[in-house]
């Protein structure tokens, strides 16, 4: 019996793929327009964390849920509550410090980073731009509709499937669906980080709206889209399916944060012995 699937874990590494290019980015705008990092996080890390560092004053989290990274910079909340908290020194490199489409270009960050990696896998795979893009868009409308439905869809949608993936390369061709998928989920959720960083609400609303906003994902994730899988693939198949993917998410993962966290530590210890050796001098 199979225990492991190698196309499973290869989704996984592409999927954490655009996560740790998303961390990328934003530490990129925070370069380009000097904004300091609080919090940088690879991975969910509800009640705790695997690894934990400081570097720079930036606090580095490794979590243990394979999916998502996130970078928190200073002052993304513009309210009188957060600029209190805030070193008088630091409000110069704070978000709200900047012009306003900076705080755009980061809300939006993650829907643009899945437009981009879709179209440059199309383009860099043997998938027809217009007809394979039509077909991708409407197998990953067929699959969020066959989510929601009720198993007695399930065979013909099991059919359907088979002829869409004949001579297609698997792999990608899932990347895609779920690419199309997730940028879906984040359109809502870009949404609900406008109207957080709003000021304009109080902060019990704001607090509401961050629980509203999570609970229909934690739905979605840990529900539908399970139960979903599991009747498709049968209860053994589909942990390995979901082992694997995670799996794969979680080597690239862990990979990227601690080539991170190896940079930054290089140069950290080549400042601190520049340092030592002018203060010898």
């Amino acid at each position: 019996m199979e225990f492991f699937s190698i196309n499973a874990f290869y989704l996984g590494v592409f999927i954490s793929t655009i996560a740790s290019t998303t961390t990328l980015c934003y530490g990129l705008i925070c370069m380009i327009w000097k904004i300091k990092i609080i919090e940088v996080s690879q991975f969910g890390d509800a009640w705790f964390s695997i690894f934990k560092d400081k570097i720079f004053g930036i606090d580095f989290k490794l979590g243990w849920l394979p999916f998502g990274s996130s970078v928190r910079p200073l002052g993304y909340l513009d309210d009188v509550e957060e600029r209190n908290k805030i070193n008088p020194s630091d409000i110069p490199n704070a978000v709200f410090s900047k012009p306003k489409y900076v705080k755009q270009l980061i809300n939006f960050t993650p829907l643009l980073l899945y437009i981009v990696s879709f179209f440059v896998v199309i383009n860099l795979s043997k998938f027809d731009l217009l007809a394979d893009t039509s077909t991708i868009f409407n197998f990953a409308w067929k699959t969020t509709k066959e989510i929601f439905y009720s198993n007695s869809h399930r065979a013909e949608f099991v059919l359907y499937a088979k002829s869409v993936l004949l001579d297609r390369n698997h792999i990608l061709f899932s990347f895609l669906v779920a690419d199309i998928l997730f940028a879906a989920i984040s359109i809502p959720t870009v949404l609900m980080n406008l109207l957080y960083a709003s000021n304009k609400l109080s902060e019990k609303a704001k607090e509401r709206l961050q629980i509203l906003s999570f609970l229909p994902l934690i739905w979605l994730l840990f529900w539908e889209i399970p139960k979903f899988i599991f009747s498709i693939f049968g209860f053994k198949k589909s942990l390995i399916y979901i082992f694997s993917c995670s799996l794969g998410a979680f080597a690239l993962g862990v990979v990227f944060f601690f080539m991170i966290i190896f940079v930054l530590k290089s140069i950290e210890r080549n400042l601190q012995y520049n340092t030592y050796k002018k203060d010898d001098k």
